[in-house]
C-alpha cells in the first residue's frame, strides 16, 4: 500500500463524500450526543459543581472556589496501625530503649513491649522531681506538676465544650502546652527538640488559604494547622514577650499561612454524644487496636458507620473526673476478607465524611502548592477519638484511632514524635528548600551529585530560578503528579569559565517497577545508533530525543516503606508503590510555539515526531503518553522533541501492577478511556498512540494562534476528572470537525485543515472496522472455530505501523512542506506492513 493519497485537487470532492457517509453513520449511531449534558453528567465521577464547562460554539463558566479530590480516591484508603507507626518513628529517631532500631516488620508483641518504657518516659515529664531527678512519690503515687494539672483542666474543658469552635481552641491549647512541656525532654540518640523554632498548633478556621492553578483561584479552610514558630510569626506579627504566641494562636490569623509552611492539618467531625472526662491518673497501658469480630456481631448500628462497644482501649478511668464510660472504642463495619475470623480493627471510619473530605482536600492542596511535597499528615477528631491520616502519592492511609483523653500517654508520645520531626519527615524532599522561613520567590538547589558527565572531571552545579516559573504538581491524592521548574544551571569546573545553561527540572512519582526515563532514552539512542535509521542527518531519530543532564532517585521515600511497617495487611504494601524521581533537561519550548504561519512548520514537526515514535515502536520501545506537554521544540536547533518516557514500556516487559494504561486522559485513545482499560485489561497498541497524536493536533490547532492561547479557547471540556467524559467530549469534537459544524481557524492553511478532516474521519472509520473485526474474533473464539484468514490478517494489521499510514495519508501530500520526505521514511520503515 502506498502512503501517497489522490492528487490534492480531488480532496474537496472526496471530503464531501466522507462527510455524507459520516453523517449517515451518526444518524444510525446509538451513541448519545456529545451535547447531551444530562447524559454526560450522569456518568460516574462527574462533579459538575466544581468543574468549568466550555463548548466550541459558546462559553459557559461556572464559578467555583473549592476544588475537591475524587471521592473514590479517599474511599480506597488503606488501614494501618497507629502503634506500628509510632514504633517506626521512635525507632528511626533512636528513641526506643537502648537506641533499638527496627530492621523489619516487628511483631505486635515487640511493638507493645518497646512502647511501654517510652510511654512512661513522656509521663514522667509531668511529675515533680527531687534533687536527684527522681520522680517524687506521695502514698506510693507520683506527684503531678503544674503543667499536668493545667492540661487536665483543658482536657476537661474540651470534653465539656458544646460547640466545634470551642473545641478547636481547647485542642490547640492542650497540644501546645504538651509541646512546651516536652521541649526539655531528652532521650538518648533521639533528635533534639527544635527550641524556639519548634512546631506549634494554631486555629486557622475561618481564615481561607488560597491557591492559584491554571489561572483560577481556589481556597480551602482547614480547621487547625501545625507550623513552625518561625513561620507563624509572619501571620501573627503582634506576637512579643508581652503578647506570647501561645495566646494568639487560639484565634485564627488575619492572613493565611502559605501552603508550603503548613506541616499538618486537623479537622473535626460533628459529634453530639458526651465526651468522657479525663481520669484521675494515667499509667502506660497497652493500646488495644483490635477486638473479636464475633463478639460484636449484631452490635453495629446500620444508621451509623461507627458504634460504641464495651471494650476499653486505654487505662481505666475512675474518680471524680470520670464522667460516663471510661472509653469508647469503635469497631469498623468494613468487612474486609483479610479480617474474617480474626480480630477486627477498631476506631476506623468507613465513610467519607465532610471532615475527611476537607482533610483530603487540604492535603492535596499542600502537595499541589509545594514543589516536591512527598506526603502530608493529618488528624481527624471525632469527640476525643483521634485518627492519624497519611496522604502520599500512592493514596491515603488511615491509622486506627485512639482516645486522646483516655489514652493521653499515647497522645503525648505522638506529639513528642511530631516535635522532633525534620522537614523531610513532614514530606518535604531534601535539597528543594520548600519549607523556608523567608518564603522567597527564588529557589536554589545543588545538583552536583546528580549531574551526568562523560568524564571523571569534578564539577559544581548550582540550579537557581523563580519558584513560580514552571508547571505545578497535579491536584490529587495519587498518580505521577509531575511538576516542572525552570531555572539556570551554573556549571563550575576548575580552570574553565563557568558554563550557563537554561534547564527544566522535572519531578514525578515513578511507579517503582517501571524502568526510569533515562534508561529508556539511553536504550533508544543505542538501538537507533546500531540500526539503519542512524542517518546522521536532519532525519536521524536521535535528533528528536531529549537530553538528560541530571538524575536523582529518591528511593528512601518509596511509598512501600511506610506501608510495609504499618498496614494491617502487610502483603498490600507489595501491590504497588512509587517514589520521587527527578531529572534535569535543557529547557525546551512547548510545541505550540509552532502554531503559526498557516501551520506548515507545525505539521513538519508533527510528522518528524510521528516518524521518531514509529522507529522507537519497531525497536520495542513504546512511548505510552502522547500529549501536548510531551511534544516540545529545542529552540537552539529547531528540532522537535519527543519527551516524557515516564510511562514507556519495552515491548516484552511485564506490565506493572495496578493501572497499566495510565496517561494524560485529555489525549488518550477512546478505547483506553474505559473501565476495563483502566484496570489493565486492554493492552496499549500502536493505534492508540496514533489517535493521541490526532487529539493533540486538534487541540493545538483549535486553541492556539501565533503560539499563544486564544481568548475563550474551546475544548476545555476534554480536561475532565472523568475518563468517560474525556472520551465523550472528544468524540463530539471529532464529529463536529468531520460534519463541518466546526469551522477552520482563519489563520490555518486549507490544505492542512482538509488533511485533518481526513485523518479524523479515517480514524473513526478504522475504529469502527476494528470493533467489528474484534467482535467477529470473539464470536469465533466462543464457537471454537478459526477466524476467517483475511479478517485475521486485517485485525493484526491494526496493531502495526501501517495504521499510521492510513490515518495520516493526506497529510503526506500537503504542499509547501516536507511531508513527502517523512512519508518516504515511514514507507521504508515497515514496507511489509504497508
Amino acid at each position: 500500500m502506498e502512503l501517497l493519497a489522490p492528487m490534492p485537487g480531488a480532496i474537496s470532492a472526496n471530503l464531501e463524500n466522507i462527510r455524507t457517509v459520516f453523517n449517515l453513520r451518526l444518524i444510525t449511531s446509538a451513541t448519545p450526543s456529545h451535547n447531551d449534558e444530562n447524559q454526560l453528567n450522569a456518568l460516574p465521577g462527574v462533579a459538575s459543581s466544581s468543574q468549568e464547562v466550555r463548548s466550541v460554539n459558546k462559553t459557559r463558566v461556572r464559578v467555583h472556589t473549592v476544588r475537591h479530590v475524587r471521592t473514590s480516591d479517599i474511599a480506597s484508603c488503606q488501614i494501618g496501625s497507629f502503634k506500628r507507626w509510632l514504633h517506626l518513628q521512635l525507632s528511626r529517631m533512636g528513641a526506643l530503649a537502648g537506641g533499638k532500631k527496627q530492621t523489619g516488620r516487628s511483631s505486635m508483641k515487640d511493638v507493645d513491649a518497646d512502647l511501654q518504657p517510652c510511654l512512661q518516659e513522656v509521663l514522667n515529664v509531668f511529675y515533680e522531681k527531687d534533687a536527684d531527678g527522681r520522680v517524687k512519690l506521695e502514698d506510693g503515687k507520683p506527684v503531678e506538676n503544674k503543667s499536668y494539672h493545667a492540661i487536665m483542666d483543658e482536657l476537661a474543658a474540651y470534653a465539656n465544650a458544646t460547640n466545634e469552635q470551642m473545641r478547636y481552641v481547647h485542642f490547640v491549647k492542650i497540644s501546645n502546652m504538651v509541646l512546651d512541656a516536652l521541649s526539655s525532654m531528652e532521650t538518648p540518640s533521639s533528635n533534639s527538640a527544635p527550641g524556639k523554632n519548634s512546631a506549634m498548633f494554631m486555629v486557622n478556621s475561618p481564615t481561607r488559604m488560597y491557591s492559584v492553578y491554571k489561572g483560577k483561584t481556589y481556597c480551602q479552610t482547614p480547621a487547625i494547622l501545625l507550623g513552625y514558630k518561625k513561620h507563624l510569626q509572619r501571620v501573627y506579627p503582634e506576637a512579643s514577650e508581652s503578647v506570647p504566641m501561645e495566646d494568639l494562636v487560639k484565634d485564627s490569623p488575619s492572613q493565611p499561612l502559605p501552603w508550603n509552611q503548613a506541616l499538618l492539618f486537623v479537622e473535626m467531625e460533628s459529634f453530639s454524644e458526651a465526651v468522657p472526662a479525663p481520669p484521675l491518673a494515667y499509667t502506660p497501658r497497652v493500646l488495644v487496636e483490635r477486638q473479636s469480630a464475633a463478639r460484636d456481631e449484631g452490635r453495629l448500628d446500620s444508621t451509623d458507620s461507627l458504634s460504641f462497644t464495651d471494650n476499653c482501649s486505654s487505662t481505666t478511668a475512675a474518680g471524680k473526673r470520670a464522667a460516663g464510660p471510661a472509653c469508647h472504642s469503635r469497631p469498623s463495619k468494613r468487612r474486609n476478607p483479610d479480617f474474617e475470623g480474626v480480630d477486627m480493627p477498631i476506631n476506623v471510619t468507613d465513610n467519607v465524611t465532610h471532615a475527611i473530605r476537607k482533610l483530603a482536600d487540604s492535603a492535596a492542596e499542600a502537595m499541589c502548592n509545594c514543589y516536591g511535597r512527598n506526603h502530608v499528615l493529618g488528624f481527624i477528631l471525632k469527640g476525643s477519638t483521634l485518627n492519624l491520616w497519611i496522604f502520599d502519592h500512592e493514596g491515603p492511609i488511615q491509622l486506627m484511632g485512639f482516645d486522646f483523653i483516655q489514652d493521653f500517654p499515647h497522645f503525648l508520645l505522638l506529639l513528642f514524635v511530631l516535635q522532633r520531626f525534620t522537614p523531610e519527615d513532614f514530606g518535604f524532599l531534601p535539597g528543594l528548600d520548600e519549607c523556608s522561613a523567608e518564603n522567597k520567590a527564588t529557589y536554589s538547589m545543588d545538583l552536583t551529585s546528580a549531574w551526568i558527565s562523560d568524564d571523571a572531571l569534578r564539577r559544581q552545579v548550582k540550579l537557581e530560578g523563580m519558584r513560580g516559573d514552571g508547571v505545578p504538581h497535579r491536584y490529587g491524592l495519587n498518580g505521577r503528579s509531575t511538576g516542572v521548574r525552570f531555572g539556570t544551571a551554573t556549571i563550575t569546573q576548575s580552570g574553565r569559565q563557568d558554563e550557563i545553561r537554561k534547564v527544566a527540572l522535572k519531578l514525578s512519582w515513578k511507579d517503582t517497577p517501571r524502568t526510569c526515563e533515562r534508561e529508556f532514552i539511553d536504550k533508544a539512542r543505542n538501538l537507533i545508533g546500531s540500526s539503519n535509521h542512524a542517518t546522521k542527518d536532519d532525519t536521524d531519530p536521535r535528533n528528536f530525543l531529549p537530553e538528560i543532564l541530571a538524575e536523582r532517585k529518591y528511593t528512601e521515600f518509596d511509598t512501600s516503606i511506610i506501608r510495609s511497617h504499618v498496614l494491617l495487611d502487610s502483603e498490600s504494601s507489595q501491590k504497588g508503590s512509587c517514589y520521587p524521581y527527578m531529572i534535569v533537561m535543557p529547557r525546551y519550548e512547548p510545541i505550540r510555539i509552532l502554531v503559526k504561519e498557516s501551520g506548515f512548520q507545525m505539521l513538519n514537526a508533527f510528522l518528524a515526531l510521528i516518524y521518531c515514535h514509529a522507529v522507537l515502536w519497531t525497536l520495542g520501545i513504546e512511548h505510552g503518553d502522547i500529549s501536548e506537554g510531551n511534544l516540545m521544540v529545542d529552540p537552539s536547533t529547531g528540532y522537535p522533541k519527543l519527551c516524557d518516557f515516564d510511562l514507556s514500556q519495552f515491548e516484552d516487559d511485564t506490565r506493572p501492577s495496578g493501572f497499566s494504561n495510565t496517561g494524560t486522559w485529555t489525549f488518550m485513545a477512546a478505547e483506553l478511556l474505559t473501565d476495563g482499560a483502566m484496570e489493565g485489561f486492554i493492552k496499549r497498541r500502536y493505534r492508540h498512540e496514533v489517535e493521541s497524536f490526532i487529539a493533540v493536533l486538534v487541540w493545538l490547532l483549535l486553541r492556539y494562534e501565533k503560539g499563544r492561547l486564544i481568548s475563550n479557547p474551546p475544548l476545555s471540556e476534554w480536561d475532565s476528572t472523568s475518563h468517560e467524559i474525556c472520551a465523550a467530549k472528544r468524540k463530539g469534537t471529532f464529529e463536529d470537525i468531520v460534519t463541518g459544524e466546526l469551522a477552520k481557524p482563519g489563520w490555518l492553511s486549507s490544505a492542512i485543515w482538509d488533511g485533518l478532516i481526513y485523518a479524523v474521519c479515517e480514524l473513526e472509520q478504522l475504529n469502527t472496522e476494528f470493533g467489528y473485526l474484534l467482535s467477529k474474533s470473539r464470536t469465533a473464539a466462543r464457537r471454537n472455530v478459526p477466524m476467517d484468514a483475511k479478517d485475521a490478517k486485517r485485525l493484526e494489521y491494526f496493531n502495526g505501523i501501517g495504521y499510521a499510514g492510513e490515518v495520516f495519508r493526506w497529510f503526506f501530500t500537503v504542499a509547501a512542506s516536507e511531508c513527502s520526505k517523512w512519508a518516504a521514511l515511514i514507507q521504508q520503515l515497515l514496507p511489509s506492513a504497508l
